[in-house]
Order: structure tokens, then C-alpha cells, then sequence
């Protein structure tokens, strides 16, 4: 891997540095979310060492998962970002608005730095490092749909007859 420093720049012009640590430090948490724009829905996840849950939203339900990483696990995912350059993840700001476009972002916080990486209504990736950053993007989401499944359940439900009206229509919304 080559790199030419960290171009994660907080608001500011701090940089947040990855690259000196062999392990998942103490003060980095990492957000991903997918959401907005025309539809009311979003999901996010948020990930660091001692807290880490999704949250799944359609509509007026809001649904929280909590979980837990080892550290063995947390030290596997941060190898994983790492390796595939989080470091080099920037953003454009553009000067076309679509206003009914959704935000798909990665925000990475250390310490008191916090840099949002995101691609949505005035801001994309830059074109250079989507597949990077839709790799972490996918390596966080998936991991977090690996820890919450065991804690969903399916159901079955039953409606009775008198609720079925010729011509009505009833939508269950999976959450």
C-alpha cells in the first residue's frame, strides 16, 4: 500500500491518522448510514469499542439493535479499513443540488476529530475511491447484519376474516 497521508480532513483542517495503529484505538468509533431524500427510511450503523448498535427506520417504527465486537473482531475490521484505504476516502463538493437525493456516508470519529465522508444531494465521492469507500461501507453493514440476525424473529400473523373487506387492501411494512 502506498500512501501519501491521511486526507481525512476535519471542518477545521485536523487530520485524523490511521496508519500508526496496529489495533482498533481506544477512541475510534465509525458510522456508516443510508437514508433520506423522498423516502422516509434510514439505516445506520455504529461501531466502537464499547458500543455498537444499528438502527433501522421506515416510517414512524424505529428499530434498535445493540451488539457486541471482541476485540479480535474489532482488530480484524480495523485491518480491513485500513487495508483498503480509509485514509485516502474524500469527498467533492458539487454545485449541482438534488434535492430529493438520499445520503449514503461514513463518518470516522477519534478522539475529538470527526471526519464525514459522504456521497448524497450537494456532496460525492471522489471517483477514485468509490470502491474503497463501498467496501468499508459493506464490511461494516454486513458485519453488523451478521451480529443483530440471531436477534430478529419472524412472525406469522392471523387476521381474522371480518378484517378482509372486498376492494381494502392491508400493508404490513417488514422492518
Amino acid at each position: 500500500m502506498i500512501s501519501c497521508g491521511s486526507r481525512l480532513r476535519t471542518r477545521d483542517g485536523k487530520t485524523i491518522r490511521l496508519t500508526g495503529y496496529k489495533t482498533w484505538p481506544d477512541s475510534l468509533a465509525l458510522e456508516i448510514y443510508d437514508g433520506g431524500g423522498m423516502v422516509n427510511a434510514s439505516n445506520s450503523v455504529y461501531i466502537s469499542k464499547d458500543s455498537c448498535y444499528t438502527i433501522n427506520q421506515r416510517e414512524d417504527a424505529t428499530n434498535i439493535y445493540t451488539f457486541k465486537l471482541n476485540e479480535g473482531e474489532l482488530d480484524k475490521l480495523f485491518k480491513n479499513i485500513v487495508d483498503n484505504n480509509i485514509e485516502q476516502l474524500s469527498t467533492k463538493h458539487t454545485n449541482d443540488v438534488i434535492y430529493d437525493k438520499g445520503t449514503t456516508s461514513l463518518t470516522i470519529m477519534l478522539g475529538k476529530k470527526r471526519v464525514n465522508i459522504a456521497d448524497g444531494a450537494t456532496e460525492r465521492i471522489t471517483e477514485m475511491h468509490k470502491g474503497d469507500f463501498r467496501t468499508i461501507y459493506n464490511l461494516l453493514e454486513s458485519l453488523a447484519k451478521q451480529k443483530v440476525s440471531g436477534l430478529k424473529q419472524n412472525c406469522c400473523f392471523n387476521f381474522d376474516k371480518s378484517m378482509l373487506l372486498p376492494g381494502k387492501c392491508l400493508s404490513i411494512i417488514c422492518m
